[in-house]
């Protein structure tokens, strides 16, 4: 089974993501998606990967796994604020995307990123409609998402 590459990364265009194919994929090929977040800004971070997801999902093609790569710090959305309502109506619109098209989500996580940060994360199905894992370890984290694509998915 061979592997399409394409990396989103931050500030890159006006949109701020970009995409780079790396391999051409035949039709059963497993498409690996990496977003590149770790230069965003914290606050901009979480807004950044949910809309390179939803292009991947958007997009047409073949079901991905994805790899994000996470900034040394998040910043906190407050419960009830506009930052926080709005990222989780993001999250709702996005997750029965994910169930259909996503294979699964590995962030890799600098140690800087306090621990409470990173459980939204690691909701897997609950919160993404997929599974998901969090890492600090970028080989580890594109290796469990290419094993994603190998294993039969139910």
């Amino acid at each position: 089974m061979g592997t399409e590459a394409e990396t989103s990364q931050a500030g890159s265009t006006d949109e701020g993501s970009t995409e780079a194919e790396s391999a051409s994929a035949g039709a059963g090929d497993l498409r690996l998606l990496e977003v590149d977040a770790s230069g965003a800004a914290p606050d901009e971070a979480p807004d950044l990967v949910v809309r390179a997801l939803q292009a991947a999902v958007d997009d047409g093609r073949p079901p991905f796994s994805a790899v994000i790569l996470m900034p040394p710090a998040l910043a906190p959305r407050p419960p009830g604020s506009p930052a926080a309502a709005a990222h989780v109506r993001s999250l709702k619109e996005l997750k029965p995307g994910l169930r259909t098209r996503c294979l699964g989500l590995a962030f890799v996580v600098p140690p800087t990123v306090e621990p409470e940060r990173t459980k939204p994360m690691a909701a897997g199905e609950p919160l993404w409609g997929c599974p998901s894992m969090i890492t600090r370890d970028a080989a580890e984290a594109r290796a469990w998402a290419a094993e994603r694509g190998r294993s039969p998915q139910s």
